[in-house]
């Protein structure tokens, strides 16, 4: 394995101070950088466990800003890329990244005290009247932070969220299919997870393995726990138009599970195309895009 040195971004330049075996550790670093040339800039926002990352940038369009809340293993940053769409719909876009994602820190604390932490430092950050969007772990996230702030939250769009409550056992089934131990798992993991795998799942796979393979990421996984899962109340708490979004060929997310959340928001917009998976915006970012942004303008402009 190829071991290269390197810690983070700091004040526009990489600063190495450590070893990580990870080869696309400096392709990730470098990704938030080379998103200034398309008018995102970099902010981080202190926390009792290090300082917070995120991007944010202005957009083009009328409808309010819209906030990403990323998934397992992935940053803003990846969202970004894919996200010219919103940026010229909304007034802004903001991406932070979660704690042992991206530019943030990996605290070493108890699951619950991060967790507070963690929503309160996202908190902070909502802009008024936001978009909130949450994918997979994200969704769980936008869940637990719209109770935080729902005067805040214009809207709600959840593309194949997890958290559905499960049993210890058909958690634990779950997860493993997280721990890609070599080529061949990751490259069945991103069959599951791209709607359209394409030429482009072997190399895929060898960054998901990477990222999934991170200490930071595998100890995440490996502490959560089925009390950790959203409740019936927490879900059914949003007030505010949602869009639940999960894509056909989704086969991360167990059927029960998202089951679970139709049943929940039965009054929320439900969107299930054809050709789409566990984040459809690497699909096809542009025909992805097109429903949600009309949706957004039905519901936040009826007029």
């Amino acid at each position: 394995m190829i071991q290269i040195g390197m810690s983070r971004f700091c004040d526009g330049g990489l600063r190495y101070t450590g070893r990580v075996t990870d080869p696309l550790a400096v392709l990730d670093a470098a990704s938030p950088e080379a998103l200034r040339l398309f008018g995102y800039q970099r902010r981080w926002t202190a926390t009792p466990f290090g300082d917070v990352h995120a991007l944010h940038t202005k957009g083009g369009g009328d409808l309010p800003p819209m906030f990403v809340v990323h998934g397992l293993g992935s940053s803003g940053a990846d969202y970004a890329w894919a996200f010219g769409h919103f940026k010229r719909a909304c007034s802004g876009l903001l991406l932070p990244d979660l704690y042992g994602h991206g530019a943030s820190p990996t605290p070493h604390a108890a699951p619950a005290e991060l967790r507070e932490a963690q929503l309160d430092v996202l908190a902070s950050m909502v802009p008024e009247k936001a978009i909130l969007f949450g994918n997979s772990l994200g969704g769980v996230v936008a869940t637990q932070l719209y109770a935080r702030v729902p005067e805040r939250i214009a809207a709600i769009v959840l593309v194949s969220p997890g958290g559905a409550p499960m049993a210890d056992a058909e958690l634990a089934s779950f997860l493993s299919a997280f721990d890609l131990e070599d080529h061949a798992a990751a490259r069945a993991f991103v069959n599951r997870f791209l709607g359209r795998p394409g030429l482009f799942a072997a190399p895929y796979a060898w960054g998901v393995q990477q990222r999934m393979g991170r200490v930071a990421i595998r100890r995440f996984v490996e502490g959560i726990r089925s009390t950790d899962l959203l409740s019936q109340h927490e879900v059914q708490a949003i007030r505010c138009p949602v869009l639940l979004y999960w894509g056909q060929q989704d086969r991360v997310i167990p059927a029960a599970a998202r089951d679970w959340w139709f049943g929940q928001l039965p009054n929320a917009e439900h969107m299930t195309p054809e050709g789409f998976g566990h984040a459809p915006f690497l699909d096809d970012p542009r025909a992805f895009a097109r429903p949600v942004i009309s949706w957004l303008k039905r519901v936040l402009n009826p007029s």
